[in-house]
Parts: structure tokens; C-alpha cells; sequence
């Protein structure tokens, strides 16, 4: 009798988890409702889950300073002047990133940030130099650096189960030979 209970208990909020996540828009601040005013006359129809998603992007929105609300305004502009197929293939791309375990996407944040970091010209030579491989030797480029990538963390673990209270790069412990000509 409890397990079935409980069955029932998981099936109505299962059914009735997306109403549960609905918010009114009365519920909303004047704010979020002034932000969000191009959704009210459809706002009850929107799933719950989606309503929710724009609350919280209004709240960004209302967190940020003029130059960044600029800066948005300008990202916003250059999506919708994208082709359908390049909407895409970005949408694609940031499925992929959001798929990565968060220090998958730690590594690519920095990764970029490195690439960020580096003089224009060094960039375009970079990107030149990946332009101009064929896609075997740019398959075989990626691949090398995955494996290169996943030798990092085999040994950064390898050292923590040795040593799991330190967070330390391993050391080089190849011994130093004296210098005989001192």
C-alpha cells in the first residue's frame, strides 16, 4: 500500500511538475513585467518551464549595468542578422559545450582565454595555420591535443590517489647531476 503511494505521489508531480514551475504574471515584479512586456498577452500559454526561463533572463537583464545591456543589445543585433544555418550550427556548438563536464568547460573557458590574450596577428596566424590542413590533418591535430589533454589528467590523478590531500602539480623527480666542471 505505501509503494503504492508513493508510485502515485511521483506520478502527479511528474504530471503536474510544468504547472508547478509556472509563474503568474502577477507573480512577476512591475520590472520583470515591463522587461517581459511583449510576452504578457500570451504569458498563460508559455510552458512553465520556459516562463521561468524568461524571469530569469529579465532578472539578468535588470542586474546589468547601461555598457553591459549595450553590449547585449549589440549581441542581439548580429544573431538576428545570422543565416538560419549558421543559427544552427552556433546552436550546435553551444549544445556540445553545455554537454561537457563543467571542468571540460573550465578547460575550453581558459583555452580561450589564452587565445583572447594573444596578439591579433599571432591569432591570425593561428587560425591560418588550422585553416590551410586538410580535414585529416585537422582531425589529426584535435586528436593530439585530446590526447594530450587526457594524458594531463591521467597524470594529475594518478598523483592525487597518491597524495589525495594536495591539489599540487607533480614534481619532477629526476635526480640533478653536479655540474663536474665547477
Amino acid at each position: 500500500m505505501k509503494m503504492l503511494l508513493a508510485q502515485m505521489i511521483i506520478l502527479v508531480s511528474v504530471l503536474f511538475s510544468g504547472s508547478a514551475m509556472a509563474v503568474t504574471w502577477e507573480e512577476l515584479s512591475s520590472d520583470e513585467q515591463s522587461v517581459l512586456y511583449e510576452f504578457r498577452d500570451d504569458w498563460k500559454n508559455i510552458d512553465g518551464e520556459r516562463q521561468q526561463r524568461l524571469q530569469l533572463g529579465a532578472q539578468r537583464w535588470l542586474a546589468m549595468n547601461p555598457n553591459e545591456r549595450s553590449q547585449m543589445r549589440r549581441r542581439y543585433s548580429r544573431w538576428q542578422n545570422l543565416e538560419p544555418q549558421e543559427k544552427n550550427r552556433l546552436m550546435q556548438r553551444w549544445r556540445q559545450f553545455r554537454d561537457l563536464t563543467p571542468q571540460q568547460q573550465q578547460r575550453m573557458r581558459k583555452g580561450l582565454e589564452q587565445v583572447r590574450k594573444m596578439k591579433p596577428a599571432q591569432r591570425k596566424r593561428l587560425r591560418e595555420r588550422f585553416n590551410n590542413l586538410d580535414s585529416a590533418e585537422k582531425r589529426r591535430a584535435l586528436e593530439k591535443m585530446q590526447r594530450r589533454a587526457r594524458e594531463q589528467r591521467n597524470v594529475r590523478d594518478r598523483m592525487q590517489r597518491r597524495n589525495p590531500n594536495t591539489r599540487q602539480q607533480p614534481r619532477d623527480t629526476r635526480r640533478v647531476r653536479p655540474n663536474p666542471n665547477r
